[in-house]
């Protein structure tokens, strides 16, 4: 593997070790929680992180980026939901 994908895999790695750990620190009523205005709710931003690695995730296969792409979100949208989304994407 070259140097530049073994030094990508490391921050991957440490994303979803961050990602995990904050699934893990939180219950499903944080999911609710947004600082107001046009900002998203944890739960918001949490599937927005979902659809962006589902857009790497199709890039990769056809070599084409579409930020369009968005993951279905899981009903109701729980941490545990939430859990088993990413468990299925990575």
């Amino acid at each position: 593997m070259s140097d530049f994908v073994e030094k990508q895999k490391g921050v991957l790695e440490e994303a979803t070790s961050l990602r995990t750990e904050v699934l893990n620190m939180v219950d499903d009523g944080h999911l609710d929680f947004g600082l107001g205005g046009k900002s998203l709710t944890l739960g918001g931003l949490l599937l927005e992180q979902a659809s962006i690695q589902l857009s790497y995730i199709n890039a990769l296969q056809t070599f084409k980026q579409d930020w369009s792409v968005k993951t279905t979100p899981p009903e109701p949208i729980t941490v545990d939901a939430l859990k088993h989304l990413f468990a299925d994407l990575d």
